[in-house]
């Protein structure tokens, strides 16, 4: 039986089985096996990794492997508790999330990210909008992201939400992205200044009565104010930008 050396670096450590990390791995070879099929059959998306060598040679997925090659795996995201590697894959700064990561989305419009999220997107509706829109699809479920015509995508790794987004910003460089209160939480459309005179008979009398500063959204039309609600979002993005200035967003 044919068999190959394979050794995965880093981040990617993380996607094997305990017993198969930070070590060689001689694994026997199927018939016409690409380095794709090996890669995901051992649990890593192919969209986790930005580059593969095969005997010192930089090659593609759909490379056919051989008997006696070997084969390095290297991640195509910073590590995020010690980077070190920049990213391999120029991704682009929009992001479409599947059903669970309904609160990570509205994290990531709270900061003007392009964030698409509907807790109703099937995975297929969300593959078919990524390709077609350029998107990174952002997702717990591994499945999704072996899908052959998948572009960009990348398996989020913590449960908690805060957590989510501090790997996001990381891995993607989301800071000279940021346009804070730009986007909807709701919808994630254009968030704009409108005059108190033009939705006045919308608001509630409380509202119309201490309040004079407005926004609203151009796609769903939902009204913003300084209020209470507000002011807990500038609190939220102010606190983890100060830390993420600091580098105390790389500290559990």
């Amino acid at each position: 039986m044919d068999r190959i050396n394979i050794k995965f670096y880093d981040s990617l450590n993380k996607l094997l089985k305990k017993e198969r990390r930070d070590k060689e791995l001689s694994l026997e070879l199927k018939l016409r096996q690409s380095v794709k099929d090996l890669i995901e059959a051992l649990g890593i998306p192919h969209t986790e990794v930005g580059m593969i060598v095969i005997d010192g040679k930089r090659e593609e997925f759909s490379f056919i492997l051989k008997d006696g090659q070997k084969i390095e795996v290297y991640p195509a995201f910073n590590d995020v508790e010690e980077p070190k590697f920049q990213n391999l894959i120029n991704y682009p700064k929009k992001f479409i999330l599947d059903v669970h990561l309904g609160r990570l989305a509205k994290y990531l419009r709270i900061f003007g990210i392009d964030t698409l999220y509907e807790n109703y997107y099937s995975d297929e509706e969300i593959v078919k909008i990524a390709l077609k829109e350029g998107r990174v699809i952002l997702t717990r479920d591994r499945g999704i992201l072996k899908r052959r015509v998948v572009r960009y995508g990348y398996l989020v790794k913590s449960n908690e939400s805060k957590e989510q987004l501090r790997e996001i910003f990381l891995n993607f460089d989301l800071l000279p992205k940021i346009k804070p209160f730009l986007r909807c939480i709701s919808c994630n459309g254009i968030v704009e200044r409108v005059g108190k005179g033009e939705i006045i008979e919308e608001l509630e009398p409380l509202t119309r009565k201490y309040y004079n500063e407005f926004f609203r959204c151009t796609m769903c039309k939902k009204i913003y104010w300084k209020g209470g609600h507000w002011e807990r979002m500038e609190e939220f993005t102010a606190d983890f930008l100060n830390k993420y200035n600091k580098g105390d967003i790389w500290k559990n």
